[in-house]
């Protein structure tokens, strides 16, 4: 659900896997120009959190561990729907993997 709403808002999805280590986390987030993360189930948060910046938006999901972190469910319901019938180009990229 996360990577088609931020498809249909114009962006690019990047998942990363939650076994992800600070450093690969931390080149891929320098790498693709991330303006939100979205955290899921992660197998060390302790860990993975050296690897973001320390200013980065991010939104936990339901699966997240417990943290102070603004949740999907509170930005949903805060959040207007897109309006019209969002479209993205034929050649636009789906998903950097």
């Amino acid at each position: 659900m996360t990577e088609l709403a931020i498809w249909m808002a114009g962006g690019t999805p990047v998942p990363i896997f939650p076994t992800e280590t600070a450093e690969t986390l931390r080149i891929m987030l320098d790498n693709c120009e991330a303006r939100l993360l979205f955290a899921g189930k992660l197998d060390n948060l302790e860990e993975q959190k050296a690897g973001t910046p320390g200013n980065q938006s991010c939104i936990a999901l339901p699966l997240a561990p417990a943290s102070k972190l603004d949740s999907w469910d509170s930005m949903a319901a805060r959040t207007d729907p897109l309006a019209g019938r969002p479209a993205r180009a034929d050649n636009d990229v789906a998903m950097l993997l």
